[in-house]
């Protein structure tokens, strides 16, 4: 039977364990940041956008700082395992092409990926401990594109005489570049323009 306009049925309590509640605020966190800036991610607005009270958040959370730093680590390793999962398969060469394809602001949830994470790049500057953080992703980072090309290296679709620290360094310098313009309003390249930068310097390392 067809509701009637205005009804509305009971909404079901969903109980979740403390560990599940938890990332959901650090989710919640991590789009509020993105969306609207770190200036926006007060305790009251990250309880607010979490569906908790903030009793609970503060429960959960020592302060905005242990709150922010923790969203950033989530955030980091939800989209590194999305960005593997995506550059899984084929030969090295395939594998770069597709990682560094997965990593391009192109759609709603990498754009936001990139900008939270230049929101925390400003924050980074002035605080230890996202300092620490924002470090420690970028190790990790960099862990990713130099296993990909060296596995590229063994199987023969890039070049054997790569110095693989530093074409690692060079690629993630220039993703880093081209998807910073992309992300932001007014950056002055297109994902399609971005790609093409990208993919060209990536075949450069081919065999």
């Amino acid at each position: 039977m067809k509701k009637l306009a205005g009804s509305k049925a009971p909404r079901p309590t969903i109980r979740h364990s403390p560990e599940v509640r938890k990332t959901l605020v650090l989710e919640a966190a991590a789009r509020l940041i993105a969306d609207e800036g770190l200036l926006a991610a007060t305790m009251r607005r990250i309880a607010e956008a979490a569906g908790i009270s903030l009793g609970t958040l503060t429960h959960h959370f020592e302060s905005i700082d242990d709150l922010l730093a923790q969203a950033l680590e989530l955030a980091s390793i939800q989209f590194t395992e999305a960005l593997l999962a995506k550059g899984a398969n084929g030969t090295g060469l395939v594998r770069l092409h597709a990682l560094c394809r997965a990593v391009l602001p192109d759609d709603v949830a990498t754009v936001r990926q990139w900008r939270l994470w230049i929101q925390f790049w400003s924050r980074a500057v002035y605080d230890p401990e996202l300092t620490r953080m924002h470090d420690k992703r970028y190790r990790a980072w960099h862990a990713t594109v130099e296993e990909v090309i060296q596995s590229g290296i063994d199987d023969g679709s890039l070049r054997s005489n790569l110095h693989k620290q530093e074409a690692t360094r060079h690629l993630v310098a220039l993703v880093d570049g081209v998807c910073f313009q992309v992300a932001l309003e007014g950056g002055g390249m297109t994902p399609a323009q971005g790609l093409r930068i990208i993919k060209r310097v990536v075949d450069e390392l081919a065999a």
